[in-house]
């Protein structure tokens, strides 16, 4: 069904992400659903591959993320689109022209800063003057017979809005339908799922913080309407502030970031509408230029890292854990090394990793809904005040990492381990397999080397050698040089989750310790 509003610029942009698509759909994913209030109308999902969108040039005709869209009637070129998500920004100094002074010299008051929500994005669009459409970022309609979708979820609030309203789901449509809008809220329901922060009663359920039109071109409703609509609507509303320039902005969040509370609540950050201007006269070419037109509108955000990036990456170990102990892992030390080292930097981490181990083996029920977005927060609240008991009573530093007895700290230092891969560290022709030749003809040790891999990108065929000879032995030798970082990393990565767990064991040979004549 056409809509009056309806370009020929939003038919041409589908017809390039069909094209795109086609030819490359590891770069642009399209997915057909039927949707929910008319299975008869096939909604198209595009999907873009995330890393691209820090491209410059963009490799996309567009940077939504979330958009969805019909053909219109049986015309195979013309389309229409339903949602229409914003584009995609970024965090300050996660791209060059996110930086505050790039901001400073691109961007114009005024700046509004909304709450950054936590929790999942449901898109509200019309399917057609009297039937609605509702998506989560990628997706719509259910996934499975006893799991309920977030775009199932977020359909289910906005059924129960429209009821204490007293409006109906036709009278949304046709308010979306005649305005071309796509309604964007954040569904933050806690016994749906959780994220890192918790909502009370009276913050739970769809947070409206957006309205679009459903163009090609990124435009957005001012946030003095979206609050209008949530009114109207039975909406939750998405807090905001205005400032005059950029200066404030940042003296504003630098504030907040001390105690990542405001108006009494926990934040995780806020997002920032504004649009880009023209740059002074000579910062034209400026490094920190930003991709989009004088005029544009444009999005970034300012998101507090800590103390969330750290939650989250209690939420990953323990899920990663919890698939192992599945698996039949029962040994402390085998679950603690399936955790990828990279999530173990921080102390605290390291002191979760044990704790929550120690939970999993003592009474796994406690999880049985973890890897679903349940019992999250109540586990990372249950850590935090043992900690804090734990902290007096048995000494743990400030730094979270000393904690237990010392037979204690000597048991969990206590080596367990299954199989063991030797990595030569050397340059060619020191000897590398003559001595892996011979260890394999004592010991019978499995032996791979590089130079028997003869295709442009080895290391992936090298990597699934190993793999494959460690089923069928207990000592591997990655015969290669190893002398780069990233070769020791590779191996580590292959073997860090295996089970029995995998040691490696470095065969340096320390040709710097010698004058050159003697290694010569």
């Amino acid at each position: 069904m056409p809509h009056p509003a309806t370009k020929s610029e939003d038919s041409d942009l589908i017809d390039a992400l069909l094209k795109l698509s086609s030819k490359n759909p590891k770069l642009v994913k399209l997915t057909v659903y039927d949707a929910p209030a008319d299975p008869t109308l096939g909604v198209r999902s595009w999907k873009m591959n995330e890393y691209k969108y820090y491209d410059i040039p963009s490799p996309f005709p567009t940077l939504a993320r979330g958009l969805f869209t019909l053909q219109v009637g049986r015309d195979p070129n013309s389309h229409r689109i339903v949602i229409r998500g914003y584009d995609k920004f970024f965090n300050i100094g996660e791209v060059p022209w996110t930086t505050w002074s790039s901001l400073k010299m691109h961007t114009a008051a005024p700046y509004t800063l909304s709450l950054k929500s936590n929790g999942c994005i449901i898109f509200i669009g019309a399917l057609t003057p009297e039937k609605l459409v509702i998506t989560s970022k990628h997706s719509l309609g259910p996934i499975g017979q006893s799991e309920k979708s977030h775009a199932e979820a977020g359909e289910g609030w906005l059924k129960r809005y429209l009821k204490e309203k007293g409006r109906t789901e036709a009278e949304l449509a046709k308010t979306l339908w005649d305005n071309n809008w796509t309604a964007i809220a954040e569904l933050c329901d806690d016994s749906f799922e959780e994220h890192v922060l918790g909502y009370p009663p009276h913050l739970t359920g769809l947070h409206l913080h957006g309205l679009n039109t459903c163009t090609k071109e990124f435009s957005t409703l001012p946030h003095s309407t979206i609050d209008e609509f949530a009114s109207e609507w039975g909406f939750i509303k998405t807090e905001s502030i205005v400032f005059n320039s950029i200066e404030e902005v940042q003296k504003f969040t630098d504030e907040v970031s001390k105690t990542q509370h405001w108006n009494g609540q926990a934040i995780e950050g806020f997002v920032v509408r504004t649009h880009v201007t023209t740059p002074p006269s000579g910062n034209e070419n400026h490094r920190g230029k930003t991709p989009y037109a004088p005029g544009s509108t444009f999005f970034f955000k300012v998101k507090f890292d800590e103390p969330y990036l750290m939650y989250r990456d209690w939420r990953e170990v323990t899920k990663t854990i919890l698939s192992v102990h599945k698996k039949g892992a029962r040994v402390a030390k085998t679950l603690e090394n399936t955790v990828p080292r990279s999530k173990m930097k921080r102390p605290e981490t390291r002191v979760y990793v044990r704790w929550v181990i120690g939970e999993i083996l003592r009474d796994p029920s406690l999880f049985k809904e973890y890897t679903k977005g349940k019992g999250i927060i109540a586990t990372r609240e249950r850590f935090l005040q043992w900690l804090e008991a734990e902290k007096g009573k048995k000494g743990i530093s400030s730094d979270g990492e000393n904690f237990g007895s010392e037979t204690e700290q000597k048991a969990q230092m206590k080596p367990e381990f299954g199989k063991t891969v030797i990595v030569p560290i050397a340059i060619p022709g020191c000897g590398k397999t003559t001595v892996a030749v011979a260890l394999t003809h004592i010991f019978g040790f499995g032996h791979t080397q590089s130079d028997d891999v003869h295709v442009q990108k080895s290391a992936p065929v090298f990597l699934k050698n190993v793999q494959n000879l460690l089923k069928s032995h207990d000592v591997v030798i990655a015969d290669k040089n190893n002398h780069l970082r990233q070769h020791r990393t590779q191996l580590r990565e292959l073997t860090q989750k295996m089970i029995p767990p995998v040691r490696l064991l470095a065969l340096n040979w320390s040709l710097a310790s010698y004058p050159q004549s003697t290694v010569h």
